[in-house]
C-alpha cells in the first residue's frame, strides 16, 4: 500500500471510533427524539409565490441582457476594427514629445511669420473702398453696362 491509502485508512478508523463513542450516541438519540415537522401549506404557497416573483425578475433581466450584450459586443468590435483600420491606413507615426525649439524660439518664429504675412497681404481695404463696394457696384443707384453683361 502507498502512504496516501494508509493515511486515509487511519483517518477512517479514527472517525469510526469517534462515532462509536458515547457523545455521538447522545446526539443521535437527541436528533431522533425531535418531532418531525412538515411545513404548512400556507408557508409552501408563500414560498412558491416568492420563487415565481424571483423567476419573473430574472426573466426580465435576461431579456435585457439578450439585447444589450450583443450590442455591446458589436460596439466593441467596431471600435477595435476602426482603430486597427486607421492604424493600418495611416501607419504608426511616432509623436515627438520633445519640441525641436524652445518656447521662446517658437514664439519669435511665429511673430516673424505673422509680420511676413501681413506685409504680403497689405493693410487691407480703406474705409472709402469698403463703403463704395457695399453698394454692389452701382454708382448713384444706377447699374453700369459691365455689371449687366456679367450677369
Amino acid at each position: 500500500m502507498n502512504k496516501k491509502t494508509e493515511a486515509n485508512g487511519n483517518d477512517l478508523d479514527r472517525v469510526d471510533r469517534a462515532l462509536a463513542g458515547v457523545e455521538s450516541a447522545k446526539v443521535a438519540k437527541l436528533v431522533r427524539s425531535l418531532p418531525e415537522d412538515a411545513p404548512s401549506m400556507a408557508w409552501r404557497s408563500h414560498l412558491n409565490e416568492r420563487i415565481l416573483a424571483a423567476g419573473r425578475k430574472r426573466k426580465a433581466r435576461r431579456s435585457w441582457a439578450r439585447i444589450w450584450m450583443p450590442a455591446a459586443g458589436l460596439g466593441t468590435s467596431a471600435a477595435i476594427a476602426a482603430s486597427v483600420f486607421f492604424l493600418w491606413i495611416g501607419g504608426a507615426r511616432p509623436v515627438n514629445a520633445v519640441p525641436e525649439q524652445s518656447l521662446e524660439a517658437s514664439m519669435v518664429s511665429v511673430h516673424r511669420d505673422d509680420v511676413r504675412f501681413s506685409e504680403l497681404a497689405g493693410p487691407g481695404l480703406s474705409e472709402s473702398d469698403a463703403s463704395s463696394s457695399q453698394d454692389g457696384g452701382r454708382a448713384n443707384g444706377k447699374w453700369k453696362e459691365s455689371d449687366l453683361e456679367a450677369m
